[in-house]
């Protein structure tokens, strides 16, 4: 790389270290807009819905049954992080 320094026997490239601050950056200014997270829960709302219309890729009964499911876990957890790892 072009920019880089020595810090004992390691070397740090600037390069890389501005990709991962990049990276970083953008995940964590996603992560904390409401509004990424809202589109992001409509969205998925949505195309739940439509799936269970339309019996494309499982039918009502199915959805219901992993609605009943995802929220019994969402209450057992009491909003939790142990259902995000779950």
């Amino acid at each position: 790389m072009l920019f880089g320094f020595n810090i004992g026997n390691k070397r740090f490239e600037t390069a890389k270290f501005l990709s991962t601050f990049r990276r970083y950056t953008t995940a964590n200014n996603l992560g904390a807009n409401p509004k990424v997270a809202a589109v992001g829960l409509f969205t998925a709302l949505f195309s739940h819905i439509m799936n269970s219309l339309t019996g494309e890729k499982y039918d009502s009964w199915h959805s219901t049954k992993a609605a009943g499911t995802t929220l019994y876990h969402i209450a057992k957890n009491l909003f939790g992080a142990n259902y995000v790892g779950n």
